[in-house]
């Protein structure tokens, strides 16, 4: 048998996965506190907008996604939201959809109230849920589960996140009080805002076995001064992702770089939603950031609470004949809950794998998911020894199994069958696409924030060891297409490049049973078949891993180019020696812009165009330089002069259209400041 390790001799997995990447509650309706009637099932099975983000997430995991009409355009998880219609951002919501909608009740959030209570509408209930801890989060998941006959799931929920709190607690109790750290937790794009003393933030801190950092003397949020930084002095630092990037520019200034967080790199970064929206995954988010804090005890094997283990079976159907066997094992490791895919043989055959090389007398093949709070905790050497672990936990011979390694969550699977006369053939597929998303030939290589396209490729037939290399070119060339038609972006350099994969994908090709195939090239059935299910289950994935599709709207796009609203308006307002419009009011109206109908055909068509000019592939922008003339004309109501003259960090195709969207939106807002 050939070593299966001998092509990925050296790899550290530690390096694959360094990625790192309110006062009370209640429910309010109309600012008076609302009663719940639950003689009544009937009452509130109507349809519902939700700008509250927190809500939305509580309701899609109560099970009432179908009663939802429209939600806030930034939501994509859980991933079924990311088709339901948008009705503007939580910040900048568009009563004139909500009014087309007409739900039977409208949720928003405190920070929502005043332009809420100011909307009037007929026949909408309007109701206010406010979170401000954890504790807080489970009475809403026990109303909403209430009011809408789900009391069993909202239980199921709250059980869920409870039992990782106990076994963390147990985990906690082991690290001596001298050992806690002092965690910071800050937002802010342009200046950095700490939170008051009593926040879900910090509830989260000490959850995770932190120390909440804060300003004892104030309650509520409020801006970040460089003598109060210092006199926090944090051990550790947390943001989201978005928020961290601005911060890294600025504590790289003096003063704000001499506090211990900074100086021992103890940053971390997490997703915004997991930070700020008090809803279903508050027990996720602490594990995750306890494992981060006290990631050199909890990799003791002697502070492990409990063995690892399977702990729950899932069967798959997988109907090929020489298939014995294929299940996600729900495993214990570091204390910490892994999903194993696992594929076992009625005999030992050949595969070929990316991973690996090619290999004989296989009887298991896989695919393992690592949780991120497992990110840091391996007990083996490198990508290797992580792959020995996950076999023996799952009851799996370490030569005979070859496993894949994955961040994508094994419940988001995706299984294709695609059939012509007696072929058949199967990709079994995770994907994510968040984080380290890349277009090979024009990025710079690197490990970095995980993200990984696993695919699996089985047929009911006899692949040749020449088929099974070729299979590879087919799937990569079916998985290219999939991002492209999705329009993933490289994490690395998304303004202009579409992403070709991830930097970590892996590819196993079973040889199978059956008839004898020996090309799998582009022009064979069997190359048709492996590319086109290859293409279906990877834009699957995608959307049950990271909620993203086609047609997703054009803040969602912006972000995934790193593109920020506000970024675009300060920049814009440099220009001006004195604005009349204020950077908030501007903001809002450039993203009520983007949402519209009207103007997404531009905005869609530009994007495009950007690609197609950065490429060299378009020429000449007259023409399209003079249908911005047009749209800042008409947005702008009368002729303008002003433009945004000086160069910014946006390809010229996207400097342009900014450009006529704010300098018609600043020209409309100053036109009416003037007659006023």
């Amino acid at each position: 048998m050939n070593d299966k390790y001998s092509t990925i001799k050296g790899i550290q997995l530690l390096l694959f996965f360094l990625s790192v990447m309110a006062t009370s509650t209640g429910i309010f309706a109309d600012e008076q506190v609302h009663t719940v009637v639950t003689d009544d099932k009937d009452k509130y099975n109507r349809s519902i907008v939700s700008i509250d983000p927190a809500v939305t997430e509580i309701l899609a995991r109560l099970g009432l996604s179908n009663l939802l009409t429209a939600v806030n355009a930034r939501i994509t998880y859980p991933h079924e939201l990311a088709e339901i219609k948008h009705v503007g951002t939580k910040i900048n919501p568009d009563f004139s959809v909500i009014t087309e909608c007409s739900p039977g009740i409208l949720f928003y959030s405190e920070s929502q109230k005043l332009s809420v209570n100011q909307y009037k509408a007929a026949g909408i209930e309007k109701i206010c849920m406010q979170s401000h801890s954890v504790e807080d989060s489970y009475k809403n998941i026990r109303t909403l589960g209430t009011m809408f006959n789900r009391s069993d799931k909202a239980e199921s929920i709250i059980a869920e996140n409870e039992l990782v709190f106990t076994r963390l607690a147990k985990k906690l109790a082991q690290i001596p009080d001298c050992d806690k750290k002092r965690v910071l937790y800050l937002s802010g794009s342009q200046d950095i805002y700490i939170s008051g003393k009593k926040s879900l933030q910090n509830d989260l801190i000490r959850l995770s076995g932190g120390i909440p950092v804060f300003n004892p003397a104030l309650d509520s949020r409020h801006k970040l001064e460089m003598k109060e930084w210092q006199q926090l002095n944090p051990d550790i630092i947390i943001a989201s992702f978005e928020d961290m990037a601005w911060m890294k520019k600025k504590i790289k200034q003096t003063g704000w770089k001499n506090v211990d967080a900074v100086m021992y790199k103890m940053m971390f970064a997490f997703p915004q939603e997991l930070l700020t929206r008090g809803a279903t995954k508050h027990a996720y988010f602490t594990s995750w950031l306890s494992a981060l804090i006290y990631r050199s005890q909890f990799a003791d094997p002697g502070q492990q609470i409990s063995p690892d283990k399977v702990i729950k079976t899932h069967t798959l159907k997988l109907p090929l004949d020489y298939v014995q066997n294929a299940v996600i094992n729900y495993v214990e490791m570091y204390d910490f809950t892994s999903k194993t895919l696992l594929v076992d043989f009625k005999e030992e055959m050949a595969v070929h794998s990316t991973l690996y090389g090619s290999l004989d007398k296989i009887s298991t093949v896989g695919n393992h998911y690592h949780p991120p709070q497992t990110w840091l905790l391996s007990r083996g050497c490198g990508a290797n020894g992580y792959a020995d672990e996950a076999s023996k936990v799952n009851n799996r011979s370490i030569e005979k199994t070859a496993l894949l390694l994955t961040a994508a969550d094994m419940d988001n699977l995706c299984i294709v069958k695609k059939v012509y006369r007696d072929m058949e053939v199967y990709a079994l597929v995770t994907a994510g696409v968040r984080g380290n998303a890349m277009r090979m030939s024009r990025d710079i290589g690197a490990w970095y924030e995980p993200g990984t396209i696993n695919i699996i490729i089985m047929t009911n037939m006899h692949l040749t060891q020449r088929a099974m290399s070729r299979a590879i070119i087919t799937v990569t060339e079916g998985k290219t297409a999939a991002l492209t038609d999705l329009d993933i972006r490289s994490s690395y350099t998304g303004l202009i490049n579409g992403a070709t994969g991830t930097g970590t994908d892996n590819i196993t090709i079973v040889e199978g049973r059956g008839t004898k195939i020996d090309f799998t090239g582009g022009h064979t059935k069997m190359g048709e078949l492996i590319a086109s299910a290859v293409r279906e289950a990877v834009q699957q994935a995608i959307y049950k891993q990271n909620g993203i599709i086609a047609g997703r709207n054009i803040l969602l796009r912006m972000a995934d180019r790193r593109i920020r609203t506000l970024d675009l308006v300060l920049e814009f307002l440099k220009t001006i020696a004195e604005p009349k419009v204020d950077a908030s009011t501007l903001t809002n109206e450039l993203e009520r812009i983007l949402l519209s109908g009207k103007y997404s055909g531009f905005i869609y068509a530009a994007l495009n165009l950007s690609d197609d000019y950065e490429k060299g592939g378009v020429p000449d922008l007259r023409a399209f330089r003079s249908w911005c003339s047009v749209i800042r004309l008409e947005i702008a109501g009368s002729p303008i002069e002003l433009s945004l003259a000086e160069p910014t960090k946006l390809p010229i195709v996207l400097h342009q259209v900014f450009d006529a969207l704010l300098s018609g939106l600043y020209a409309k807002f100053a036109n009416e400041v003037d007659h006023e």
